[in-house]
């Protein structure tokens, strides 16, 4: 089973490059992958630095929205260009776990789940990265 992962990305520049390596480094245990990057209406220089991964891993696709920014639009522009059996959202700004995202497709591809869900405020969840400012 194909797993994509759709990362909605506005005014990420100081995280796109990061978030990236992290995702291609966890999901290198997987066969078949993509990630899409959904460049959400930035203003800075993300849309520049996602094309730049576009030439350096086929695995990547990027596509750039315009008109009015939104999480939820980006997110339905990533789902449908997605071409995996399983689809995930991973945010942008690295305050998910890509590790998590193995486990998540796990859920799917190995154990015949329909759904799987990750949750950061339940036990044993937690958000990575996230500036205490988000964490309220």
């Amino acid at each position: 089973m194909k797993l994509s992962v759709v990362v909605p990305l506005h005014n990420e520049e100081e995280n796109v490059d990061e978030v990236v390596k992290a995702l291609l480094t966890a999901l290198r245990k997987l066969d078949d992958y993509e990630v899409v990057l959904v460049n959400d209406c930035s203003t800075d220089s993300t849309g520049a630095l996602v094309q730049q991964w576009v030439r350096k891993d086929p695995r990547v696709k990027v596509i750039h929205r315009r008109g009015q920014p939104g999480f939820g639009k980006a997110l339905k522009e990533g789902f449908k260009a997605a071409t995996g059996d399983v689809v995930i959202p991973f945010m942008g700004d690295l305050s998910d776990n890509p590790l998590d995202l193995i486990k998540l497709y796990r859920k799917v591809a190995d154990e015949g789940f329909d759904l799987a869900l990750g949750a950061r405020w339940r036990e044993g969840g937690w958000a990575w990265g996230m500036p205490l400012s988000k964490k309220f």
